[in-house]
């Protein structure tokens, strides 16, 4: 990586890549032409795209057409696909491991903890967690985790249990500032002056990673995360089809946390793993609250803060 940056000479004023959803496209057509006009090679700037894209690339994100000048066509960038049999496979050697089977190896309890000791137990003294009851928002409250020594007050987010909106709960994987700013690359008609207070900007750690699945079938899927080496902190369903991991990564910077994710990607995604949902400003769900248009509690199932990469499926039963 760093002898790619000192080679592509304009990539100090290149700006960051939007999130997912919010240009990434047409953020990688500029930057690979405006590398190429100031004489990088074609490898040299679609490497550049797809190391500092937030989002692994698919075909047409790199402009296609030979390189002007060039008879070489270009090179082809293919995107991980769910591979069903290869996640049958893995979950063939857990055959038989359970929900019941997880919640006995977390060291917390998940049938003790609420929506507000589940972040209490995740974030440090200081650090603010965005709320969410509606999905496209900028976010319905913040929890701050309280000061070292400061006992948890389970019930704070009790409020957000049972969301008026019906639809369920979803918290900001990674914490917050709690600060409103604006952004150029934000500005819609609905919102002229690009005003946010959840985007990656807004962060103040890179420390997870959410890995999720509405592809597999459920069964499957939890045989296989188990037995991949992953420190994963908690586990808990969507109050629907899929089942949310989150992963602790903690990346010194955006830009670290996108390189742990391209080289974890491949593999989760080959297993089922969405692809669009590895983002660092990615929503998840917030276990312990009800989910009243599926009629369904979003479910903790484990809970680790202090998880190191063995296999789920290694630990003891507590």
């Amino acid at each position: 990586m760093a002898i790619l940056q000192q080679k592509c000479r304009g990539a100090r004023s290149i700006p960051p890549c939007p999130t997912s959803g919010e240009g990434v496209h047409a953020w990688c057509f500029h930057v690979y032409n405006r590398l190429r006009s100031e004489g990088e090679s074609h490898e040299q700037a679609a490497n550049y795209c797809e190391q500092h894209a937030t989002r692994s690339l698919t075909p047409g994100d790199i402009p296609n057409g030979h390189t002007p000048g060039s008879s070489s066509p270009r090179p082809r960038f293919f995107k991980p696909t769910y591979k069903p049999d290869r996640l049958t496979a893995l979950a063939r050697r857990m055959d038989g491991f359970s929900l019941t089977d997880l919640a006995e190896r977390s060291p917390i309890r998940p049938s003790t903890q609420t929506p507000a000791s589940f972040l209490h137990a995740l974030y440090l003294p200081g650090e603010n967690v965005r709320i969410f009851t509606k999905f496209i928002s900028q976010g319905q409250g913040t929890a701050t985790r309280e000061p070292e020594g400061t006992p948890c007050n389970a019930h704070e987010l009790d409020e957000f249990i049972r969301p008026a909106e019906g639809n369920g709960t979803w918290f900001l994987c990674n914490p917050i500032d709690g600060k409103t700013i604006h952004l150029d690359r934000l500005k819609t008609e609905t919102n002229p002056t690009g005003r946010t207070c959840r985007a990656e900007e807004n962060l103040t750690a890179f420390r997870f990673l959410v890995v999720e699945s509405d592809k597999a079938d459920p069964a499957l899927w939890i045989a296989g995360l188990v037995q991949i080496p992953l420190p994963i902190v908690a586990i808990y369903s969507s109050g629907g089809k899929s089942i949310h991991a989150l992963v602790r990564v903690d990346a010194e910077n955006g830009q670290h946390w996108r390189e742990i994710k391209s080289k974890l990607a491949p593999t989760l995604v080959t297993l089922g793993a969405d692809d669009s949902a590895m983002t660092a400003v990615r929503l998840t769900r917030l276990p312990q609250c009800y989910r009243a248009e599926k009629d369904r509690w979003q479910e903790l199932y484990y809970l680790n803060p202090t998880a190191d990469e063995t296999p789920l499926s290694q630990l003891p039963t507590l």
